[in-house]
């Protein structure tokens, strides 16, 4: 019963955070493409499948899966590649904690 409106609202909020993160990218943002990087894949993936809850998109194995390909796609060693500069950046400039 509830199931309908959670998954609309999963939706949503999952293509605001795709569109947000690609206004940040198209603005100038860094630390936006290394989201875009990381998170893209796996959003992309989940969008792909709640269209197939909802009947939008055929039932195939692409589609029952699709957010796992995007997820193992964010443990890519190319995507830990393209994080790693920023956290040398953020690790060095942390205060020492006392």
């Amino acid at each position: 019963m509830l199931v309908r409106p959670v998954t609309f609202l999963i939706l949503v909020s999952v293509c605001f955070m795709i569109a947000l993160g690609m206004i940040s990218l198209l603005s100038g943002s860094r630390p936006a493409r290394f989201y875009v990087i990381a998170w893209g894949a796996f959003l992309c993936g989940s969008v792909v499948f709640l269209l197939k809850n909802f009947g939008l998109v055929p039932h195939t194995f692409v589609t029952q899966h699709s957010w796992q390909v995007g997820a193992l796609r964010r443990n890519d060693p190319a995507v830990d590649d393209a994080l790693q500069p920023h956290e040398r950046a953020a690790s060095t400039r942390a205060a020492p904690i006392r």
